[in-house]
């Protein structure tokens, strides 16, 4: 049932994203504040529980690169989409309703149709090709 209320964010969020111009600088201050907390949650991790004393270097490097490694799914999805935006925006701008319904019906093909078959499996957040 939670997953339903990630998409409705997303699609509101798109809705107002529609409307605003592409900017690299979104990117690097989302990145900023996921960075704000995972850097020190690692800190704390490392000096007050047993299992930080045993943090790999892939550890580390995820805590500094949250979103390049899929740390956290949603903001990484996130990301995904501000940088599709550029490439989207023109084309909801100009396409009327028929064809922005096509475009739906496609990327749910694109998107569910696989699960459906068997080719994508549900892992702990996020879906993967089997």
């Amino acid at each position: 049932m939670e997953k339903i209320g990630v998409i409705i964010f997303v699609l509101i969020t798109g809705y107002f994203y529609s409307k605003q111009r592409f900017s690299v600088k979104k990117i690097f201050q989302l990145s900023t504040i996921a960075r704000w907390y995972t850097i020190p949650a690692l800190v704390i991790s490392f000096l007050f529980i047993e299992k930080g004393l045993h943090m790999s270097l892939q550890d580390i490097v995820k805590a500094i690169f949250p979103i390049s490694f899929s740390e956290y799914w949603f903001l990484t999805s996130f990301v995904v989409i501000l940088i599709l935006q550029p490439i989207l925006q023109p084309f909801l701008v100009s396409a009327n309703r028929i064809q922005k319904l096509k475009m739906t019906g496609l990327v749910i093909l694109l998107c569910h149709i696989p699960s459906f078959i068997g080719l994508v499996s549900q892992t702990d957040n996020y879906f993967s090709l089997v």
